[in-house]
């Protein structure tokens, strides 16, 4: 989940959040929400057509991954709800978090 956070900050930056406090101090749950008020500007002050489709469809889709990181893995691990035991289980939300980071690079690369 730590990798997954540095993919959710560096997707805020490349979108050009504006939060309250430092990004480090922010919760996923306020980044999450600065990063949808970001995407709703862009849906309305970029000429339609492919480019913004293409983009709206790139960081949306990579906000949705993070948002079901937050609710399915990150919240349950991090506030003692729940332990993943199965190894495969951990397998499995590697290998997620791998493809995210992936398609995160497609686009920002520092």
């Amino acid at each position: 989940m730590r990798v997954a956070e540095i993919g959710l900050r560096r997707l805020a930056g490349e979108v050009n959040v504006t939060l309250g406090c430092a990004i480090e101090y922010a919760t996923w749950g306020e980044v999450l929400g600065a990063i949808d008020v970001k995407l709703k500007l862009i849906k309305q002050t970029m000429q339609r057509g492919d480019p913004r489709e293409e983009e709206l469809k790139f960081y949306t889709n990579l906000s949705e991954e993070i948002r079901s990181f937050n609710y399915a893995w990150r919240d349950p691990i991090m506030h003692a709800r729940t332990r993943f035991d199965d190894p495969m289980q951990a397998e499995n939300i590697y290998n997620h978090v791998r493809r995210f980071m992936g398609v995160l690079a497609t686009k920002i690369k520092k």
